[in-house]
């Protein structure tokens, strides 16, 4: 246990402690904002009471309590479209709406939408209760059918067998009793996939801290040849890694659980059976909630040890050097294309989901029942990922213990002396040399490819009821402008039978859309789907996001821009020297050659996954063609005008770059730099995320009442490439001339400096 503790000691020194403490914090702050959305609001949560007990008392049967809630449902629908579309509503139902609701609690907007999408949810748990048990219910006879059919009827076939199997796997599921329940929440939690990149990146910064700092400082062969350096040693050091990554697992993880738990009052139903929930329909046993919350966070913990003892595998036989790093970082991501790209089908299964990312995806291992064809013969996948995690682990381990190594280096760039050392020709390659190998950036770089192509065309998309409605009258009259198009809109819209409020919003969007087409001289606009082109162009939340993640990568990038010198005492002799100016100026480009890389990694693919959805066919239209641009003074076409949102985008990275060098100049200490940038940048950013979303609660009411004047700085730099001609002369002045101003007064600060 010495050793384990000394181990533990040494993984933790330097700068590892507080980069753990920043994941955890970034990781906690955007889960919770992401939830917010979702999120009950407290009088919510008490209608939904009190309609409850109402349901209980007067109804016995989940049929009589849906054809009920279905009646409450379109009954605040209208009154929560009274207050807010009130020109769609017939005189008729508005004295209808008068005489049962005035003077009630629910007569004031904020409680008629409140109640409306109450019942809008309640209305899905019970119908998703009455699902399931037809479902099950049905379950062995439609398997019956299945099995006659020829294509299925082969006794010693695949399908034949999984056939059985599943009628079989379910059978014990007939006698559960299972209650309406709200899964918001757990769907949340299963689909937060940050957690899971940022547990990624512990584990290479654990495994490679452990098995590199001994090699660097020459330590490692003197401690092979004494006599508990091999398996004693190697042992404890494992031990460590293991014991680092399960406590920082479930801090994530559990921190991730306990968020949600406390919003979404999990804790109330614990008991209930989560088949009640339609995402976990698939679960072949009976389970709770609480079992399943244990479950999910067992799993994440054996997935993530897996993943250390492979990487500790490849760390140690390696040296924890360079090769090391990007033979891990070509598994990694071999194995999320295996998960990513491959299809739903039996064989593929296998190669999906064994693999390092595959173990991760707990919500289709155990929240959805799958069976793999090995040899024709059906295995649950649950069951094959314990025992592949448990075999090839054991395995691993075993190896781990076999100290011997590779001793393979990969030659870097440069030129060389005889006696190997570089010789560097330039001061801005130096730099950058410094910065990519010494500062670890190009696993930053991997880790932000990582994420961009997390995001890159997801599996799972939700479309809003107004979206919907709003696709299906888009598709009527989209393609070129006219006069015909515009009173069919019309048309629409004029129907006394629709009455759906969300369908009136969406016709709102397209009699805006059709306003601006007809206030345009040229010729060369259409009407386009406002929905898709907005989600490219002006999704605020996106641009935010990109944003705190490029500040982020830059913070852990640049933090130790002028430490270094500090660090290693050759601040002085660099003060000296006749080109000393020459640094100051090459660390500016190199951080804003940065902030322009990441901006274009995260950003490159948004617009590959939007060509490869889209395609350019409608690019080839004036941007005018789009609300939003109407008011635009530049013509240009779509394809013209995404081009350029790409250098706006590129240029705001560069911008971002030059500041963060600047205050990375003012606070040399590193710990010191990421505070003061995550609150002058992380922080109000986080702030107009939260003040941007469509919500209300008394934390979103003091952003938007109190804080909004202050965050305009920065809801330019995230709204810039939509916005910029809305902005005035004087505004767009100081923002420009801003990073020209932090150049000056850095290179001042730097020729002020005293030798010492």
């Amino acid at each position: 246990m010495k050793l384990v503790s000394f181990e533990l000691k040494k993984l933790f020194s330097g700068k590892i402690k507080w980069i753990l403490f920043f994941v955890f914090l970034i990781n906690g702050v955007i889960y919770y904002v992401s939830l917010i959305p979702s999120i009950p609001t407290k009088q919510e949560m008490e209608i939904k009471k009190e309609w409850q007990r109402i349901l209980d008392k007067n109804y016995d049967s989940e049929d009589e309590k849906l054809q009920f809630i279905q009646k409450q449902q379109n009954e605040f629908s209208n009154l929560s479209m009274y207050f807010t579309d009130i020109q769609w509503i017939e005189e008729e139902q508005k004295e209808q709406i008068i005489k049962k609701y005035k003077g009630t609690k629910y007569w004031n907007e904020n409680a008629a939408i409140a109640a409306s999408r109450v019942f809008s949810k309640i209305s899905n748990e019970y119908q998703s209760v009455l699902e399931y048990k037809t479902f099950i219910h049905g379950l062995e006879e439609k398997a019956n059918q299945m099995v006659n059919v020829p294509i299925f009827s082969k006794k010693r076939g695949f399908s034949n067998r999984n056939i059985q199997k599943t009628a079989k796997d379910f059978q014990q599921m007939k006698g559960i009793e299972i209650e309406p329940v709200d899964g918001t929440g757990l769907e949340r939690l299963q689909n937060f996939y940050l957690t899971d990149i940022l547990m990624i990146v512990l584990i290479c910064l654990f495994c490679f801290q452990q098995s590199g700092q001994d090699n660097r400082m020459g330590m490692a062969n003197l401690i092979q040849v004494t006599p508990n350096g091999k398996g004693k040693l190697r042992f404890a050091q494992s031990c460590a890694v293991w014991i680092a990554v399960i406590v920082s697992g479930i801090g994530l993880y559990g921190s991730n659980i306990l968020i949600t738990v406390q919003c979404f009052q999990l804790n109330e139903i614990f008991s209930k059976y989560i088949q009640a929930i339609s995402t976990f329909r698939n679960v072949p046993f009976p389970l709770t909630i609480g079992m399943y919350i244990v479950v999910y966070l067992m799993g994440k913990l054996a997935a993530i040890f897996f993943i250390a003892v492979i990487c500790q595998l490849v760390s140690v036989k390696l040296n924890g050097g360079s090769l090391a790093w990007i033979l891990f970082g070509i598994m990694v991501c071999i194995s999320f294309l295996l998960w990513f790209l491959l299809p739903d089908s039996p064989m593929a299964k296998t190669f999906q989901y064994l693999n390092l990312i595959g173990v991760l995806d707990i919500k289709q291992i155990i929240g959805n029942y799958q069976n793999l064809n090995l040899f024709s013969y059906p295995v649950s996948l649950s069951l094959a990922i314990v025992v592949f995690i448990t075999v090839i682990s054991f395995f691993a381990i075993i190896l781990i213990m076999k100290v011997r190594k590779i001793e393979w280096k990969v030659k870097r760039l440069g030129k060389q002396t005889d006696s190997g050392k570089h010789v560097w020709n330039s001061v801005f390659y130096y730099e950058q040399y410094k910065v990519f190998w010494k500062q670890k950036i190009w696993l930053i770089i991997t880790l932000l490819v990582g994420i961009a192509l997390s995001e890159f065309g997801t599996k799972e998309q939700f479309v809003s009821v107004e979206e919907f409605f709003y696709n299906q009258y888009i598709t009527e009259v989209e393609g070129v402008y006219t006069e015909e198009k515009n009173q069919i809109i019309e048309q629409i819209s004029s129907d006394p039978k629709i009455t759906n409020m969300e369908q009136r919003k969406a016709l709102e969007v397209l009699k805006k859309q059709s306003q601006n087409l007809q206030s345009q001289s040229s010729k060369n606009i259409a009407f386009l789907n406002e929905k898709k082109m907005e989600k490219f162009f002006c999704d605020t939340q996106r641009e935010m996001k990109n944003t705190i993640i490029i500040v982020i990568a830059m913070l852990l990038s640049i933090h130790s821009l002028f430490y270094q010198e500090r660090k290693t005492n050759m601040y002085s002799l660099l003060h000296v020297m006749p080109r000393n100016r020459q640094i100051y100026w090459n660390k500016m480009k190199v951080s804003g050659l940065l902030g322009g890389v990441y901006t274009l990694i995260i950003w490159s693919a948004v617009y590959a996954q939007y060509f490869l959805k889209y395609g350019i066919q409608d690019t080839k239209f004036l941007i005018q063609s789009l609300y939003e641009f109407g008011t635009m003074p530049v013509s240009c076409t779509i394809l013209q005008y995404m081009i350029v949102t790409m250098i706006i985008r590129i240029g705001i990275g560069i911008y971002l770059g030059i500041i963060l060098a600047f205050f990375a100049e003012l606070f040399v200490n590193p710990t010191q730099n990421i505070i003061i940038g995550s609150i002058l940048f992380i922080f109000p950013t986080c702030l107009n995320m939260i003040g941007n979303m469509g919500y209300q609660n008394p934390l979103v009411g003091f952003i938007r009442d109190y804080l909004s004047f202050f965050l305009i700085p920065f809801q330019l730099v995230t709204s810039l490439q939509c916005k910029w001609y809305q902005v005035g002369i004087g505004v767009m002045v100081i923002f420009v001339m801003l990073p020209f101003a932090v150049i000056i007064c850095g290179y001042n600060v730097w020729n002020k400096q005293k030798v010492k």
